[in-house]
C-alpha cells in the first residue's frame, strides 16, 4: 500500500490517466477513491489542478474510445458467444440496449456515475452501432463532469475526504436511484411541459385560492387528517427503530458527513441559523403571528384562541409525550434511551409556530404564487435550522427527524381543530340565512 501511495504521489498523472482508461476498458479499479486522493493532493499543493482534470479526463475518453471501437468492430456476434465470460452477456445487453432506447444517448452523461454500468457501455454503444460522433459528444461530456466532480471533490474537502468515504459508498445506491428519478423526470416533463404546466397552474389556483367555500374547506381538513395519519405512522415507525438501534448506524454516518463539511463556508450560514431558534426569534415570529390575524385574519377569534391553544398545548405535548414513549419502551426493558440525546422542545415548539405563522400567512394572501414562495422559503429555512442543530451536534439527526415529526403530527391537529370549526361557523351561518 505504501509502494502505492509513493507511486502516485510521484507520477500521479500517469497513473490517474492509466487507471482510469483501464477502468473504462474493463478492468473494476475504485477510481472514485483514486480522484478523491489527487483532488487531496491538489489541495496540499503537490500537484497541479489543471493538469489533474486533463490527465483524467483524457484517461476517461481514451478508456471509453478503446471500449466504443473494440465493441463495434467485434460486433454483437462476438459478445453473444462469449460475453457471458467478461460480464457482457445476452441478458445485459438487452438492458442496455433498451436503456438507450428509453433515454436515448443522454444516458452517457451520467453512465460514468454508475459502478459496473460505465465498464461496458462503450461495448454496447459499439455494439447498437450508436455514430461515434453522438457517442463522443456525450460520454465525453459525461467523463468531464465525473472528473471534475471526484478530483473537485477531494480538493475541497482536504484532508477530511477519508472521513466520508466509506459514508459515500454506503449511500451511493441512494444517489444513484435519485439520478435516476431525477433523469425520468426531467424527460416527463420535457415532453409533456404544456400539460404538465396547465394542470399545475389549475390545481394551485383552485388550492390556494381562498378556503371560503364549505367544499374546499372539506378538502383542506381532509387533506390535513392525511397528512397527521402519516406522520403518526411515522412516528411508530421512528419507535421501531429505537427499539431495533438502527439509528446508530444513520447518525454516525449523518455525524461524519457533517464533520467534513469545510467550517469557513458554513459555520457563518449555521450560526445564523441557530439564531431563529433562540428564544427572542420565537417572541418576534409570536407578535408577527398575532399581528397578521389581527391585520388578514378572517375569523380573528378562533385564529387567537388556536394560536394560544397551540402555544400551550404544543408545550404539554412535547413534554409528556417523548416521557410517555420513554416509559412504554423501558417498561419491559425494550430500550434503555439516553435522553442526554433526544426531542428537543424548544426546536419542535419553533417548528410548530413558524409552521401556524407560514399557513395563516399563505391561508390568507390573495396572490397564489406568493403564497407558494412564503411556503417553499418557510420549509427552506425549517431544514437549515434543524441542519444547523445537528451541525453543532446540539441533537443527532434521529433525534431531529423526530422533532419534525412531532412538530407535524401537533400542527396538522391545531390546523384541524382550527378548519373544522371555521366550517362549523360557515355553516351555521348559511343556515341562518337559508333561514330568513
Amino acid at each position: 500500500m505504501e509502494t502505492l501511495v509513493h507511486l502516485l504521489n510521484h507520477y500521479t498523472y500517469i497513473i490517474l490517466f492509466s487507471m482510469l482508461m483501464l477502468e473504462l476498458i474493463a478492468l473494476p479499479i475504485p477510481t472514485e477513491i483514486l480522484m478523491s486522493y489527487v483532488g487531496y493532493l491538489v489541495y496540499q499543493g503537490e500537484i497541479n489542478l489543471i493538469l489533474a482534470l486533463i490527465s483524467g479526463i483524457l484517461g476517461c475518453c481514451s478508456g471509453m474510445t478503446c471500449s466504443y471501437w473494440i465493441g463495434k468492430k467485434l460486433g454483437a456476434p462476438f459478445f453473444l458467444k462469449y460475453g457471458h465470460r467478461f460480464h457482457l452477456g445476452p441478458e445485459r445487453l438487452n438492458k442496455l440496449s433498451r436503456a438507450f432506447n428509453l433515454y436515448g444517448k443522454r444516458l452517457l452523461l451520467f453512465s460514468c456515475f454508475i459502478p459496473g454500468v460505465r465498464h461496458i457501455t462503450g461495448y454496447s454503444a459499439g455494439i447498437t452501432r450508436i455514430p461515434y460522433r453522438s457517442y463522443a459528444f456525450f460520454s465525453y461530456i459525461g467523463a468531464v463532469i465525473w472528473v471534475s466532480t471526484f478530483i473537485g471533490f477531494g480538493r475541497i474537502l482536504g484532508p477530511k475526504y477519508k472521513l466520508i468515504e466509506s459514508t459515500v459508498k454506503e449511500y451511493l445506491v441512494i444517489f444513484i436511484i435519485i439520478i435516476g428519478i431525477l433523469v425520468v423526470g426531467y424527460y416527463m416533463v420535457k415532453f409533456n411541459l404544456p400539460k404538465i404546466k396547465f394542470i399545475i397552474l389549475r390545481s394551485l389556483k383552485f388550492l390556494y385560492i381562498r378556503f371560503q367555500s364549505r367544499f374546499q374547506l372539506k378538502l383542506l381538513i381532509a387533506c390535513t387528517v392525511i397528512v397527521f395519519s402519516l406522520l403518526t405512522s411515522l412516528m411508530f415507525l421512528i419507535i421501531d427503530a429505537y427499539v431495533d438501534q438502527d439509528y446508530i448506524r444513520f447518525n454516525h454516518n449523518i455525524l461524519t458527513l457533517f464533520r467534513a463539511m469545510p467550517t469557513d463556508v458554513w459555520h457563518p450560514i449555521m450560526e445564523q441559523a441557530l439564531v431563529l431558534s433562540k428564544f427572542p426569534s420565537f417572541v418576534v415570529v409570536c407578535l408577527l403571528t398575532l399581528l397578521w390575524i389581527g391585520f388578514k385574519g378572517k375569523q380573528k377569534e378562533i385564529e387567537i384562541k388556536l394560536f394560544f391553544i397551540m402555544l400551550v398545548g404544543g408545550m404539554v405535548f412535547v413534554t409528556y409525550l417523548p416521557l410517555l414513549i420513554e416509559k412504554w419502551l423501558t417498561k419491559d426493558g425494550l430500550l434503555n434511551l439516553n435522553y442526554a440525546t433526544a426531542p428537543n422542545k424548544q426546536v419542535i415548539m419553533v417548528f410548530i409556530l413558524y409552521g401556524y405563522f407560514m399557513f395563516l400567512v399563505s391561508r390568507h394572501l390573495n396572490m397564489y404564487v406568493l403564497k407558494i414562495f412564503i411556503n417553499v422559503v418557510g420549509l427552506i429555512l425549517l431544514f437549515i435550522i434543524g441542519v444547523s442543530h445537528v451541525y453543532y451536534e446540539f441533537q443527532l439527526p434521529s433525534d431531529l427527524i423526530t422533532d419534525y415529526i412531532l412538530a407535524g403530527i401537533w400542527l396538522s391537529f391545531v390546523i384541524i381543530c382550527l378548519e373544522t370549526w371555521r366550517l362549523i361557523i360557515i355553516t351555521n351561518e348559511s343556515l341562518r340565512q337559508n333561514k330568513y
